[in-house]
């Protein structure tokens, strides 16, 4: 009789444990997300690190051109340099919603757009990269990313140095006041190269002008909030 619920015990206890653990279809299933994780985390670096690399390189070219004194038409010359290495941060917006990356979707875009905008229409559209607008914009766009890239990069495999924390989130205090005063110099000459052609366009511009600043005290409080947030660590 003991024996018999002793038996009765160990077949219920075997079937509770069969129950619990997952079946290998199951375990299977969740090979590839792991391996995944590591995909992503490849990607990320990759992508992380040609970004350092372009901007790199357009400070590079930059600096040559500034090499003999700042001369408008020369730093000009970076600007279809600048649109291109710009364009692809697109897929940043993409990291986002996907869920790749941390980073709030609504101000990753509106950071982007509004740099792509400058570029491709004031810049590429009306020609205005001799504004000296342009080379401010330049200058602190180009030390804004190179630290945010290369932090992101170090960042994922948990080796970034405490100094490149404190610029990535200090820095930005000098330069994102200098990149929007740079962008709204471009936007204005802007408005006045389509108020001179007897458009509407001018008044768009004007608009765009207005809420500028709201644009960017929205980025300036969040850059705020991450700083708080990262330099307590």
């Amino acid at each position: 009789m003991d024996q018999s619920k002793l038996t009765q015990r160990e077949r219920a206890r075997n079937r509770s444990t069969e129950d619990r653990a997952p079946p290998a279809s199951y375990r299977d299933e969740r090979r590839p997300r792991l391996n995944q994780s590591w995909v992503v985390k490849l990607y990320l670096a990759l992508y992380n690190l040609a970004s350092f690399g372009a901007w790199g390189y357009f400070a590079y070219r930059l600096c040559l051109t500034l090499k003999d004194g700042y001369n408008p038409a020369k730093t000009a010359t970076t600007l279809p340099l600048l649109c291109w290495v710009q364009t692809a941060a697109i897929l940043e917006i993409f990291h986002a919603m996907l869920g790749l990356v941390p980073s709030a979707v609504f101000s990753t875009t509106v950071q982007i757009f509004s740099r792509l905008f400058v570029v491709w229409v004031p810049g590429h559209l009306l020609g205005l990269a001799q504004n000296p607008g342009y080379l401010v914009l330049a200058v602190a766009w180009t030390l804004s990313d190179l630290t945010r890239y290369l932090y992101y990069f170090l960042h994922l495999f948990n080796i970034c140095p405490r100094f490149i924390t404190w610029a990535r989130y200090s820095l930005f205090i000098v330069l994102y006041p200098l990149g929007t005063a740079g962008e709204m110099s471009m936007i204005w000459a802007a408005r006045e190269v389509f108020a001179k052609a007897g458009n509407m366009y001018d008044y768009l511009l004007l608009g765009l002008l207005g809420v500028y600043p709201c644009g960017f005290l929205f980025m300036y409080r969040h850059m705020f909030k991450q700083r708080s947030k990262y330099l307590r660590k």
